[in-house]
């Protein structure tokens, strides 16, 4: 029997049948009916349902499939099904928060995870998916979802209510960080020329988000006008979350006097990495060249790292921490430099060689500057952890693509935020799932990412045809990922409610 390409493959369920005539395929709807002569069964074919190409199934034209094709309704099926049942408990606070609304907020944020889908297309990724069977009821043309993201983001305080709602611990670990969101609104007061870490000046906003590194999930967000980026917010967001304790972990860029200083009067932790060539960081230790004169050293994932503590005060205190891997990484990433410059260009190598002279002793180092009462060790773990509120940045900017934004008032401005912190709530969801059952499994975190599994789950249809819906065959790639991420056998075999 000739193989099917697996694009033509997903549209063969049962009560179908796939017939090929030269290089196209075409769909028919199917049935059996026992033949007593034969003893056997005896195929049937009902009616011709379309077409079948890359792009989905043409309709039939002809009156002779009219009946059949007039009811047939293909639908993607197993990435809203995974969505919904991951996002059960986001249902529930939204439910009790948005008891009106939280069928049209949850479709609308589903749709900006699964697809990034903007606006406009978000009728058509509804009304092709199963979602739209799952949340009934939604209006998703571009004029309603614009008048419900006015709506919800014109109320500052359910949406404080909401994420206050969100599960957290008193003794949680949690990074609170700073990002700009770009608008090309001309009526956003909050709205100001900034300068960002790419050389680039645009009209922004921006984003403070609080996130949890002990569960991997943001819990909480505010926006900030443009001009704002430094901590005389955090006060004031961390009394309006009720968020007992946290600690800014900064970049290199955000440490300054004044920023210590607001931090210190607010009575707030902080860990800040300092510039390499700040003058109250102490190299001689570096210089000698001798192990016991640093304080200790302690593990950090399989690697040693040592280091050397500075009192400033009675409250605050400067950590240099050497780390021996990544000297030899910097080292020899300056050394090729150097290599890689031609002997015609003599002026420009012997100042670079001059260079590495002078910042040998800084290879290799982490110097922070911090108010709290760590140790050192776990303070390295925080500072190492806000690769996680990056990653987190960087999925919000990148992958939902929410950081460019033509929203026309700070109401939509922060319905549409929050809509995309719904979406990053979701993606976090399965994120988490990946890393810790997927991790376990031949590590196939590092193969798969979470829209990686939608697109795989998105291979599964159902196929409405005369009334009846019924369930396309599920990919074996698609089988094999619900099974390592130990989900319900039944999420992709009984239709959702």
């Amino acid at each position: 029997m000739e193989k099917l390409p697996d694009w033509a493959l997903k549209y063969k369920i049962k009560g179908t049948a796939i017939n090929r005539v030269n290089k196209n395929f075409y769909l028919y709807k199917i049935s059996s009916k026992w033949d007593p002569k034969k003893k056997r069964a005896q195929k049937i074919t009902e009616g011709y349902l379309g077409k079948i190409t890359p792009d989905g199934v043409l309709p039939a034209k002809h009156k002779r499939a009219a009946v059949g094709a007039k009811n047939a309704t293909i639908k993607e099926f197993g990435a809203s099904a995974l969505v919904n049942n991951l996002s059960e408990e986001l249902q529930n606070k939204l439910k009790k928060i948005y008891p009106e609304d939280w069928s049209a907020i949850f479709a609308i944020a589903s749709q900006r995870f699964m697809h990034n889908s903007p606006i406009k297309n978000m009728e058509h990724h509804f009304e092709h998916s199963y979602m739209s069977d799952i949340v009934k009821d939604v209006d998703m043309s571009p004029k309603s979802i614009s008048a419900m993201i006015e709506k919800i983001g014109a109320d500052r305080e359910k949406m404080v209510l909401f994420m206050r709602e969100l599960p957290r611990t008193p003794s949680e670990n949690l990074i609170v960080d700073i990002t700009h969101i770009f608008s090309a609104s001309e009526n956003i007061e909050w709205l100001s020329i900034a300068h960002n870490a790419y050389d680039q000046f645009h009209n922004q906003l921006n984003m403070l988000l609080f996130f949890s590194n002990d569960r991997m999930k943001p819990i909480y967000f505010r926006l900030l006008p443009g001009a704002i980026r430094d901590v005389s917010a955090i006060k004031e967001t961390l009394i309006e979350s009720k968020i007992s304790h946290a600690i800014f972990v900064g970049d290199k860029g955000f440490q300054s006097d004044n920023n210590e200083k607001c931090f210190d009067d607010q009575g707030l932790e902080y860990i800040l990495p300092m510039k390499r060539n700040n003058s109250l960081i102490d190299y001689e230790v570096m210089k000698e060249a001798d192990r016991k004169k640093f304080d200790d050293f302690f593990f950090f994932q399989k690697r040693h790292v040592w280091y050397k503590e500075k009192k400033l005060n009675s409250e605050k205190k400067l950590i240099l921490f050497f780390d021996q891997r990544l000297r030899v990484e910097e080292e020899n990433c300056f050394l090729e430099r150097i290599s890689k410059i031609s002997d015609e260009k003599k002026d420009e190598k012997e100042a670079l060689v001059k260079d590495f002279y002078e910042k040998q002793y800084c290879l290799g180092t982490i110097c922070i500057v911090t108010n709290t009462k760590l140790t050192a060790d776990k303070i390295y773990q925080y500072l190492k952890a806000r690769v996680n509120i990056e990653v987190a940045f960087d999925t919000f900017k990148n992958i939902l693509e929410a950081d460019k934004t033509y929203m026309r008032t700070i109401e939509h401005m922060y319905g549409w935020t929050f809509i995309n912190f719904l979406s990053l709530i979701m993606y976090y969801q399965l994120y988490g799932i990946l890393t810790t059952k997927l991790i376990k499994k031949e590590a196939m975190i590092t193969h798969y990412s979470p829209k990686d599994i939608l697109m795989h789950f998105s291979k599964v249809y159902t196929v409405k045809v005369s009334g009846e819906v019924n369930i396309s065959e599920i990919p074996k790639k698609t089988r094999i990922l619900r099974e390592m991420m130990d989900l319900n056998e039944n999420l992709l075999l009984k239709l959702q409610s």
